[in-house]
């Protein structure tokens, strides 16, 4: 008797495991057909290690999800630009911090080395382009990743997306890619700020309405002023090495090099002064040749010189 009851128990165990795995296996099942891989991808969370965003973080369409993110960067609310990140290779305990510093930098390449084009950006939540050619590739179809712009690494170009994700239990949004964060510090290391810009204070490095840093504003007129003095140092080093010059070729290619060509109205690629060093090797010239030949006939003329100089033939003399 206690055997068979012993028996009898082990046939209930059995019947219940497989009654608990067919209803998991269906629970799974349902889940995934509820999951529209055409439309979004899937994923059991998203950066459950961050905080509550606030209000103003838009994560329903592309364009939504890039305004909050240049919105949160410029009051500098990188907590709030976490959350428009998908920060999956990232350790939950870790999301808050690294996912701000990452948002920071993705946001100063984004500022320095991409071009967004606003009306390609789709304000809708599936980001379809309801603008697209009838004979376009994806034209009506509802979208799940889009390409903002793509910027060179030193190996391969790196490209920063916006993905649609669902996490389990909740609606899909639209955050810049795992990829894109996994590339944000190389990025940021090639085309972040230089040392210079980091030993300038805060206020020098803040945005004008001119698109520019004040930095930049303040050091233009310095350039301008370099670029004048290097100029003026050229000229000055040209004029003492013709005074200095003992060859009549000499003195008039450097007499010419710092002019520009005189007869550009009337002739475009005319000489003008380029022209004068074969005028001194050939007197008889008076035409007018482009530039580049202009100096293939008086370098000929000038070697032509040097070898006969060498080698006299008097009865050819020079031609």
């Amino acid at each position: 008797m206690p055997a068979r009851f012993a028996r009898m128990l082990k046939y209930i165990s059995y019947v219940v495991a497989a009654v608990i795995a067919l209803f998991v296996a269906t629970v799974s099942l349902a889940e995934e057909e509820t999951c529209d891989r055409e439309r979004w991808y899937c994923a059991d969370t998203l950066n459950p290690g961050l905080t509550a965003s606030s209000a103003t973080v838009d994560r329903e369409t592309p364009r939504a999800t890039l305004e909050s993110f240049l919105n949160a960067a410029r009051y500098q609310n990188w907590s709030d630009a976490a959350h428009l990140l998908d920060l999956s290779d990232v350790p939950e305990g870790d999301q808050a911090r690294i996912g701000a510093r990452l948002a920071e930098r993705l946001e100063t390449v984004i500022s320095r080395k991409a071009v967004i084009s606003w009306d390609a950006l789709p304000d809708r939540p599936d980001g379809m382009d309801a603008t697209a050619a009838a004979d376009a590739p994806l034209a009506g179809q509802p979208r799940k990743s889009l390409l903002l712009w793509t910027v060179d690494l030193k190996r391969y170009p790196a490209s920063i997306r916006l993905n649609r994700i669902r996490p389990d239990g909740g609606d899909p949004v639209w955050v810049f890619s795992r990829q894109t964060v996994q590339n944000t510090d190389a990025l940021f290391a090639l085309y972040g700020p230089t040392w210079f810009e980091a030993q300038l204070p805060e206020a020098l490095k803040a945005s004008t309405r001119f698109g520019l840093m004040w930095w930049e504003i303040l050091g233009l007129p310095i350039v301008i002023l370099l670029a004048f003095l290097c100029s003026r140092l050229v000229w000055t080093a040209l004029t003492a090495a013709k005074r200095r010059a003992k060859r009549a070729i000499t003195r008039e290619i450097l007499r010419s090099a710092p002019r520009p060509c005189r007869h550009w109205h009337r002739h475009r690629d005319c000489a003008g002064d380029w022209l004068q060093p074969l005028r001194v090797l050939r007197p008889d010239f008076h035409g007018c040749y482009s530039r580049r030949l202009a100096w293939a006939h008086g370098l000929g003329a000038l070697v032509r010189r040097q070898l006969y100089r060498r080698h006299p033939r008097p009865a050819d003399g020079i031609r």
